[in-house]
């Protein structure tokens, strides 16, 4: 049995737009002709860079529309918290609602503990997703904490919410 190398989509673009600008540059080497080969040099930097960039730039406003939406989250585990349903399952209920690109990431975490997996396992995954956004790292990494030392959660996740919405007003 084979082992699967399976790369992200930002690879795969990458991968592929460099074969692209590699045949680009072949291209232009075979005339022998220099000013061919400098607009092929050109072309395969423009053929690389800017699905890249396009990419890239789809990542970051994913990200962003979860950190505008976190906090709509956080609201609905506080009201789920405060009438006595655990955290765990706040979050497989949570799943029912649409928090647009954060929707995805809930539902992983609620087939996650649907399997019984830990909710401190569960919320150190969704943080390692969430690289590209400190700013949820750091909301995650408070809920780990709170979860772990117990206590009224739903006071923490309040705090957070509104302490979140603030920060979106004031980037604003």
């Amino acid at each position: 049995m084979k082992p699967k190398i399976e790369f992200s989509k930002k690879a795969k673009v990458l991968i592929i737009t460099s074969l692209i600008a590699f045949a680009f540059l072949v291209v232009g080497i075979m005339t022998g002709d220099g000013g061919i080969i400098g607009n092929m040099l050109i072309l395969s930097v423009f053929v690389v860079s800017i699905p890249f960039m396009i990419i890239t730039y789809m990542d970051y406003r994913r990200f962003k529309e979860m950190e505008l939406r976190f906090p709509d989250f956080l609201r609905d585990l506080v009201e789920s918290t405060k009438s006595g349903i655990p955290l765990h399952k706040a979050i497989i209920n949570a799943n029912q609602t649409n928090y647009g690109p954060l929707s995805d990431e809930i539902n992983k975490m609620a087939n996650q503990l649907s399997w019984n997996v830990s909710l401190i396992k569960v919320l150190e995954q969704f943080n390692k997703r969430m690289t590209p956004s400190p700013v949820l790292r750091k909301l995650i990494r408070v809920i780990i904490e709170t979860y772990k030392s117990g206590g009224l959660i739903y006071r923490t996740l309040d705090s957070l919410s509104v302490t979140l919405n603030t920060i979106q007003d004031t980037e604003k």
